[in-house]
């Protein structure tokens, strides 16, 4: 019977043993989680303030451009204006002076390539004038 009570006791020392080692080796797991856990956090906390970082730099571009685009709006608002006031300032110098328009009808056909004798038929000029049209023509080429 002692020897009963002495094996009962030593399977149960053996068996508390094990449960110790047990919750020890649980003990250090649980640690090992945390410390892994807490990495994680660490890492998502500096990839989120990145992604913080990232946007406002982004933020800060589209506005950039967003003046830009302003400004070369207004710019192209001008440059239009300009180019509508210089074609009326044309036609009206163009229609201001009749001899003007066949000046510019001959200068016209020459660019087109007509011959001095079809210039000076459709523009009722003289050759002289013609020989002029073209030798000024031939001059900017």
């Amino acid at each position: 019977m002692v020897l009963d009570i002495t094996l009962i006791l030593s399977i149960i020392v053996a068996t508390l043993v094990v449960l110790v080692v047990l919750l020890i080796w649980q003990q250090y797991r649980c640690r090992v989680l945390i410390a892994q856990l807490q990495l994680r956090q660490q890492e998502t906390e500096e990839a989120q303030q990145q992604l913080q970082q990232e946007q406002l730099d982004h933020k800060d571009n589209l506005d950039g451009l967003s003046d830009t685009l302003y400004g070369m709006g207004n710019r192209i608002k001008q440059v239009t204006s300009l180019v509508a006031n210089i074609q009326h300032q044309q036609q009206v110098l163009e229609n201001a002076d009749p001899a003007s328009r066949f000046y510019s009808n001959a200068a016209k056909l020459v660019a087109e390539g007509a011959t001095i004798d079809e210039v000076m038929r459709e523009c009722d000029l003289p050759r002289a004038e013609a020989e002029l049209l073209f030798n000024l023509h031939k001059s900017r080429e």
